[in-house]
């Protein structure tokens, strides 16, 4: 059988590291996937993600609210007991891809394009400054 999952929306929140009993590190997210129905109108899916180990880590350090994102992953169906004792279903994807579609908010690293103008104190070759007479 076939399960796969492709989706594509924006972070509702940073992600959320969490470390599993046996040393598993997850990241879990929300993503807001927008959809326009037949008739115009505008819908908003709230899909919950989660990424593991190397793949978590990458998203913890340069995803953060707001971001764009395209998962592929594994549609996955939990079960939990909430603190009332009421039995739940949760819908999630387990991710095995994610790719960024925008650029941070903040620059991760300089580039060419950083670098400071030059100052008036050039100095040419073998001392001569920016007086030179032709």
């Amino acid at each position: 059988m076939i399960n796969v999952a492709i989706v594509q929306g924006r972070l509702a929140r940073d992600p959320q590291m969490h470390l599993t009993k046996n040393g598993v590190q997850i990241a879990t997210m929300t993503i807001a996937n927008e959809r326009v129905s037949k008739t115009g109108i505008k819908r908003v899916n709230w899909l919950v993600v989660k990424a593991f180990n190397k793949l978590a880590i990458v998203c913890q350090n340069h995803l953060s609210k707001g971001r764009m994102i395209m998962v592929e992953g594994e549609s996955t169906t939990r079960e939990f007991t909430t603190k009332e004792g009421v039995k739940r279903t949760a819908q999630e994807i387990s991710a095995q891809w994610i790719e960024f579609l925008d650029a941070p908010k903040t620059k991760v690293y300089a580039g060419p394009e950083d670098t400071p103008p030059p100052d008036d104190s050039y100095v040419g070759f073998e001392g001569q400054t920016d007086d030179t007479p032709f």
